[in-house]
């Protein structure tokens, strides 16, 4: 290499070989941030990126110089290497695209629910793949790349009908994402919603059109024993829930469209209307509602159901759509996404009799630019096509029904939702029951040939209509009396009806032992006063007394039991029950005080007031207890 006298290079060869290096680098640096699309083209740049920062200055100065002083033979070489790496892109990329890469195509923001997050997914990701096998300016390269993101139906809605704008109790661009430029929700009865939220908030028009793509009916997935054909779901739904513990699991029709349609199945009668609130609590407290969070959606119902112990009728089925079901059952092997791996493949579905269906509209707002919407046509147009139906298939959609294309006249949403879910928040709302069970000395006696103790029966009574419990009632036990002899011990606080309160329980009457005596009236008083203390949202309050004789050792009277009873029956809705057993009676006068009135335990239930006294010989504490606390939570 040539050198001046110092053996430093020419000051201007060293300048070029400069300029040459800053402006390969800025090449370089442009390549890596617009080379999303061709990760090879990234790759070579960071390399070239690497080398010139990674080289000594000095010795890369040399070795441009060298470059520039042999360009002769350089560049022939370039043009090779050149062509033996289009000759190996070519094949990958025909056309163009391997010489300029693609452009960057439209960009589309697609909503939809959590339920069909997956199947929106490879619905999009199929057109992609349409539009560059289809794209003659630059084949192979795609001209439309799709965003697609989900959430709850009450999130999206809220939301929407808002345009998208934040409000005090949501900034939809922090918890959801971008606004949409296309909605896939799963019914219609979401659509509605928006526009109803809308127009009640005198807020502009956000819905420009709807067409449905297809459909799916909301099925029962069962390992039980059903009919062919299946009877409606009011005929259904009763005898799947007529064991002692949870039998069914659904979405949440507060958050879960799939939801609301399956609470409009089960929560109604014969005739198509809403059950009797009676009727609906226990259908309720029988169905377990799967969670609303974003995570889950129907996949999650069917892992859970799927999951459950075969041999038992605990969540032996469960409400989802046609699709997600056959989704489910389309891995190899079924399950395969779900927590703990694949799940035993067995139970069938079943569409029963005027099963709701799910209309799955595409909807288009008018918020969106010229721009905007010329691609979502283009998506609308390939997903009514030959292709479009070969994914819609592939996603288990059956064909879209013409008549369940419209906001109005749309058979496919059914009438009175929000009648339906008034009726299930109402059902929803939770019981609050304390038990305070009598363990004076005398519930030691023996109950029956089998050898066991009044207590015993008592106990055992309890645990099973435990089974009867909501996950979201409240219940208290206490046994009387506590220490000293006197008032009352706490075996377990009131609280929600989790499966560790209903152990605690359990744990606490097998380690309980009758003594002492029996401060009847001072229990009462102060479980009444329990029972009524505010606990928001509590629907049925309730007091019951299991009790085998007369008070001994109260500081309360008689009369002022009956007085607080009813106190608390008349402010707070409290209601009092007494199971009366051994030498207990409803109708035997209480002991009273000289010149005091004679009462008797019927007359400090308050029955004006809702409250009830039982007779039950010990062997009828069971079939007793069972039965006061199945209308207890129903609400009767």
């Amino acid at each position: 290499m040539m050198s001046d006298s110092s053996g430093q290079p020419p000051a201007r060869t060293t300048i070029v070989s400069a300029v040459i290096l800053v402006a390969l680098l800025g090449v370089a640096t442009w390549i890596v941030e617009q080379a999303a699309e061709h990760p090879w083209r990234a790759l070579a740049a960071a390399l070239v990126i690497a080398f010139v920062t990674v080289v000594p200055r000095r010795q890369m100065v040399e070795i441009m110089k060298w470059v520039i002083e042999n360009w002769k033979r350089i560049v022939p070489a370039g043009i090779l290497l050149t062509l033996v790496a289009l000759l190996a892109v070519l094949p990958l990329r025909p056309g163009p695209v391997a010489a300029v890469g693609c452009a960057h195509p439209a960009e589309v923001r697609v909503l939809t629910s959590v339920d069909e997050l997956a199947a929106t997914r490879t619905l999009v990701r199929r057109y992609e793949r349409w539009t560059a096998d289809h794209n003659q300016d630059a084949p192979g390269c795609p001209t439309v790349h799709a965003f697609v993101y989900a959430a709850t139906t009450a999130a999206a809605t809220s939301a929407l009908a808002r345009a998208w704008r934040p409000d005090g109790a949501q900034r939809p661009l922090v918890s959801i994402g971008p606004r949409p430029d296309v909605w896939l929700p799963d019914s219609t009865v979401d659509v509605r919603e928006v526009r109803a939220l809308a127009r009640r908030a005198q807020l502009p028009e956000p819905i420009r059109a709807i067409n449905s793509i297809g459909s799916s009916p909301v099925v029962l997935v069962t390992r039980a024993q059903v009919p062919n054909p299946a009877p409606a779901w009011s005929r259904l739904v009763p005898a799947l829930l007529r064991g002692s513990g949870p039998a069914l699991l659904a979405p949440d029709p507060e958050t879960s469209t799939v939801g609301l349609l399956a609470a409009a199945a089960y929560l109604s009668g014969p005739d198509g209307k809403p059950t009797s609130l009676a009727e609906a609590r226990q259908r309720v407290r029988a169905t377990v509602v799967a969670g609303p969070d974003a995570g889950a959606g129907a996949g999650a119902v069917l892992c859970r159901w799927a999951g459950a112990p075969p041999d038992t009728s605990a969540l032996a089925s469960a409400i989802v759509s046609e699709q997600a079901w056959l989704r489910f059952m389309g891995m190899n092997p079924p399950g395969a996404e779900c927590p703990g791996g694949p799940v035993p493949s067995g139970g069938i579905s079943v569409a029963p009799a005027g099963t709701p269906v799910l209309d799955h509209p595409l909807v288009e707002f008018t918020w969106s630019t010229a721009a905007q919407q010329s691609v979502i046509d283009g998506f609308r147009r390939w997903l009514f096509g030959g292709n479009g139906r070969d994914a819609r298939e592939a996603v288990h959609l059956r064909d879209a029904r013409p008549d369940c294309s419209a906001l109005e006249l749309n058979p496919c949403v059914p009438a009175d939702l929000d009648v339906t879910l008034d009726r299930y928040v109402e059902a929803q709302r939770p019981g609050r029951v304390l038990l305070a069970l009598d363990t004076s000395g005398s519930m030691a006696n023996v109950a029956g040939p089998a050898g066991l103790t009044r207590f015993d029966v008592a106990a055992r009574a309890v645990v099973q209509a435990l089974g009867q419990m909501g996950p979201r009632d409240e219940f208290g036990l206490w046994t009387f009396p506590g220490a000293g002899g006197k008032g009352q011990r706490q075996l377990a606080r009131i609280a929600a009806g989790s499966e560790g309160h209903r152990r605690q329980i359990g744990e606490a009457l097998h380690g309980a032992r009758p003594a002492g005596g029996t401060p009847l009236y001072d229990t009462i008083v102060t479980g009444m006063r329990a029972v009524a203390a505010p606990a928001p949202g509590v629907d049925r309050r309730a007091l019951l007394v299991m009790t085998d004789g007369k008070d001994t050792g109260s500081g309360t009277s008689a009369e002022v039991a009956r007085r607080t009873v009813r106190d608390m029956a008349g402010r707070a809705g409290a209601v009092l029950f007494v199971v009366a057993t051994g030498e207990a009676s409803c109708r035997d006068p209480l002991d009273a005080p000289p010149g005091g009135a004679r009462l008797s335990l019927r007359d400090l239930v308050a029955a004006d007031l809702g409250g009830e006294c039982f007779d039950a010989r010990p062997d009828q504490l069971t079939a007793t207890v069972a039965e006061l606390f199945k209308r207890l939570w129903r609400g009767e």
